[in-house]
């Protein structure tokens, strides 16, 4: 008579995909708040550049490089927007996966 293994679950590939899928996901999630810190980081020196250029000169018009810089972090806040909504809709995938994978475990364990 064959004596029984105990039951460890083995890793299937779709488990190893995910795992992996996750991990990605968790890496661009700490690339994305570290522009978040960049963007605060430029906004903050605009808007004290702002301040310091509005007590020099009230009368003058605004500053070009100021505006300038401002449509930059305009544009870099829409990237790290349309990333974050790249990132949610990978995640909510990765977790329908999961779910499936979990209701699939929890039939077969019926």
């Amino acid at each position: 008579m064959r004596r029984s293994e105990p039951c460890t679950p083995r890793p299937t590939s779709r488990k190893i995909l995910t795992n992996k899928r996750l991990d990605t996901l968790e890496d661009e999630l700490g690339f994305l708040h570290d522009e978040w810190t960049t963007i605060c980081v430029i906004f903050d020196s605009i808007y004290h550049a702002y301040l310091d250029q509005m007590a020099l000169a009230r009368m003058q018009g605004p500053n070009q490089q100021m505006l300038k810089d401002y449509d930059d972090l305009f544009t870099k806040v829409y990237q790290l927007e349309r990333k974050v909504k790249s990132l949610e809709e990978q995640f909510e995938s990765a977790q329908k996966i999961y779910d499936r994978q979990r209701s699939n475990k929890r039939q077969r364990l019926c």
